[in-house]
């Protein structure tokens, strides 16, 4: 009976150590590098004089029969704003 009682505790400390080095190797690892999708540019878009790009988007009559102009800027803080604009001016719901 100590027989079976000492070859399980060393069994058992095997595989604690075994767990832990499993578990350190799996911490220490780094992870694999995130990929990003690449995306295709379909807007109509501008390159300004630094290199950056504006991207725009034309709703309403064409431009030959317009009567205004309206520039309409947003930012993500307004988003709001921006579905009241499209609603009331270009007949979009």
């Amino acid at each position: 009976m100590c027989l079976f009682k000492c070859h399980f505790y060393g069994f058992l400390q095997f595989l604690c150590v075994c767990s832990f080095l499993a578990w350190f190797y799996q911490a220490a690892r780094p992870p694999p590098p995130k990929t990003f999708p690449v995306t295709v540019v379909t807007t109509p878009r501008i390159q300004l004089k630094d290199g950056r790009y504006l991207a725009y988007k034309e709703l309403g009559v064409p431009k030959d029969k317009a009567k205004h102009k309206i520039v309409f800027v947003h930012g993500f803080r307004f988003l709001h704003a921006r579905r009241l604009f499209y609603n009331s001016f270009s007949g979009f719901r």
